[in-house]
């Protein structure tokens, strides 16, 4: 019974998601793998006015400006409250450009930090403790790599 009430609950709250997101940058998108984990990021997105779609594959997007609000919900939901200096966090470099400001901006704000390569990815890797000021820094430089390609393409045509 348990079981059939929550997947209803996941099902409202899907439904009750805006079909489209307002106009601006969309930032990361994210599935949790937990369902009850998901659904309770999904209600605090709603309770805080966070608007978000959610994709065919379930995938929740959401703007860039709300990037690091998100992402503490997140890590709230996963982890708790409290950060622990034992969980490690990371982002994908997809290029040099990204991993030059990544790391110059993790230098300057003295945020240690190592770089994985694996496979033909490449990672950023930063302790948790690190993951709010962290949050706020990626969405700054998700924002400005954004506005460099778009200026590129302006530039192209």
């Amino acid at each position: 019974m348990k079981r059939i009430s929550f997947f209803i609950l996941i099902l409202l709250l899907q439904s009750c998601a805006d079909t489209e997101l307002p106009a601006g940058n969309r930032g990361d998108a994210f599935k949790l793998a937990d369902p009850i984990k998901q659904a309770s990021v999904i209600a605090e997105l709603k309770k805080r006015n966070i608007p978000f779609e959610i994709n065919e594959e379930g995938l929740v997007i959401y703007l860039l400006r709300n990037q690091a609000e998100v992402d503490g919900i997140t890590r709230n939901a996963l982890f708790g409250e409290i950060l622990k200096d034992n969980v490690w966090e990371s982002a994908v470099l997809i290029n040099q450009l990204t991993r030059d400001k990544y790391e110059s901006a993790f230098r300057t704000a003295k945020i240690p930090y190592r770089i994985l390569e694996h496979k033909g990815t490449t990672e950023i890797v930063w302790n948790q403790l690190y993951g709010p000021q962290v949050d706020l820094l990626r969405q700054r430089l998700d924002g400005e790599i954004s506005d460099y390609y778009y200026e590129q393409v302006l530039n192209q045509n």
